[in-house]
């Protein structure tokens, strides 16, 4: 008995040591979230057709600082020629 109770104590501690090592995001689960967030907003900015540039240099502003890692090559160039057409319209 006092061997299972050895061997579970190690297994606890080496899982909590495991975990606490990268407790940040084990699974990328936050970077997942991350992503799926930028798209929303890169597809709310792309898919509205109002006149408003203000909220669209907004989500430019967010879309840019916050979400750079996730954004295609193709969606930066889409974002610098509306960035352009709003500051010029401004």
């Amino acid at each position: 008995m006092k061997k299972t109770i050895t061997i579970l104590s190690l297994l606890g501690v080496s899982l909590i040591t495991t975990n606490c090592s990268d407790a940040t995001d084990p699974l990328g689960i936050l970077d997942t979230l991350d992503a799926v967030e930028c798209a929303t907003k890169l597809s709310t900015l792309i898919d509205d057709d109002g006149d408003d540039c203000t909220e669209a240099l907004k989500l430019i502003d967010e879309l840019e600082k916050s979400c750079n890692e996730f954004i295609s090559e193709e969606d930066k160039v889409t974002i610098a020629e509306l960035r352009a057409h709003c500051e010029a319209n401004n």
